[in-house]
C-alpha cells in the first residue's frame, strides 16, 4: 500500500536573488499610509480639537449675548463716525458711550483669532503642525501684546512731544475702527462657518479686503487728527512706519514663524 503524505498547500522556495517589492509600489510613492492606530488616535485628537473650537465659539456667542447691551448702544455711534471725524469726538464727550466702546473693545479681542482659528483650521494643521486652540491661543497672545504695545508708544509720544490729546484721540479712534471692522467682517465669517462648503479662499479674501478698507479710512482720520496739531507730514510718515505698520508687521511675522 502507498502512503503518501498530502499538504493543504504547495511551498515553493523562493532563491535569494528575488527580491520583494514593497506595497508603495502599487500605488506609487507619493502615497501617504497609515496605521490603524495612528489613524484612530488622529481621528481622536480632530474630534477633541473640533470641540474646544466649538466650545470656544458658543463662549463667543453667549459673551456676545450677555453684553449685548452695550454692543447696541455702542453701535449707532460707531456707525456714524466712519467717515466723519467730528462724531469720533462726540463719543470721547459722552462718557457712558465711551465707556461702553471700551468695553465693547475688549470683547472683540476674541474674535479675529476666533474666527482665523476657524477658518484656517486645515491649513494651521497642515502647514503649521498645530492644533487650532493652540494657534487661537497664539493669536489672542499677539493680538493683547499688539494692543499694549501701541498703547505704551502712544503714551511715549505723547510725553515726548508734550502733545496728549492727538496721540490720545488716536488711540480712541483706532477702537472705534476696528469695532467696525467686527461689524463688516462677522457675516463673512459666519458664512463661511455654516457653509463651510464654499470656496474658503473667497473668505479669506473678502475679510482682508474688508479689513484693509476699514483700515485705510482709519489712517486718512489719523493724518486728519496729526495735521491739525500742526504736524508735518514727514512726522505723519514716521508715525506710519513706527505705530502702524512695524507692530503689525512684527505681529505677523511672529505668528508665521512659529
Amino acid at each position: 500500500m502507498e502512503q503518501t503524505c498530502a499538504y493543504p498547500y504547495d511551498y515553493s522556495w523562493i532563491p535569494d536573488s528575488v527580491q520583494t517589492l514593497p506595497v508603495d509600489s502599487l500605488w506609487g510613492k507619493n502615497k501617504f499610509y497609515i496605521t490603524s492606530s495612528n489613524y484612530t488616535t488622529s481621528l481622536r485628537e480632530k474630534s477633541g480639537n473640533d470641540s474646544i473650537m466649538s466650545g470656544l465659539f458658543l463662549t463667543f456667542f453667549i459673551v456676545l449675548i450677555i453684553f449685548s447691551k452695550e454692543i447696541i448702544n455702542v453701535s449707532p455711534s460707531i456707525i456714524k463716525s466712519f467717515f466723519k471725524l467730528k462724531n469720533h469726538e462726540k463719543i470721547e464727550e459722552r462718557l457712558a458711550i465711551s465707556n461702553q466702546r471700551n468695553i465693547v473693545v475688549g470683547l472683540f479681542f476674541y474674535y479675529y483669532p476666533l474666527m482665523l482659528s476657524l477658518t484656517l483650521r486645515e491649513q494651521i494643521v497642515a502647514k503649521y503642525n498645530m492644533t487650532p486652540p493652540l494657534f487661537f491661543l497664539i493669536l489672542l497672545g499677539a493680538v493683547i501684546c499688539l494692543w499694549l504695545v501701541r498703547k505704551g508708544a502712544f503714551s511715549l509720544l505723547s510725553w515726548l512731544l508734550n502733545e496728549k490729546y492727538a496721540f490720545n484721540f488716536i488711540e480712541k479712534i483706532s477702537y472705534n475702527y476696528f469695532i467696525i471692522s467686527v461689524f463688516c467682517t462677522f457675516p463673512i465669517s459666519l458664512t463661511s462657518f455654516f457653509w463651510p462648503e464654499l470656496d474658503n479662499k473667497l473668505f479669506i479674501n473678502l475679510l482682508i479686503y474688508c479689513a484693509l478698507f476699514v483700515y485705510f479710512i482709519y489712517l486718512v482720520k489719523t493724518w486728519q487728527v496729526i495735521k491739525s496739531r500742526q504736524f508735518s507730514l514727514f512726522f505723519y510718515i514716521l508715525y506710519l512706519c513706527t505705530l502702524e505698520f512695524l507692530p503689525i508687521a512684527l505681529t505677523v511675522d511672529l505668528i508665521l514663524t512659529i
